[in-house]
């Protein structure tokens, strides 16, 4: 459920891996096993980004 909620963008990475009991770190280790991206950037946001930081 929580990969679920976090995929379609309704709880944050913390969130979701206080609702699957999980650390941040062990859930980001589940999210590599599937195709649900980390951070989920257009091309010209991930530009703004990187410019800011």
């Amino acid at each position: 459920m929580a990969l679920n909620l976090f995929g379609a963008n309704c709880l944050t990475l913390a969130q979701a891996a206080r609702i699957a009991n999980l650390t941040i770190y062990d859930f980001l280790d589940l999210l590599k096993e599937t195709d649900i991206p980390v951070v989920d950037y257009s091309p010209t946001e991930l530009d703004e980004e990187l410019k800011v930081g």
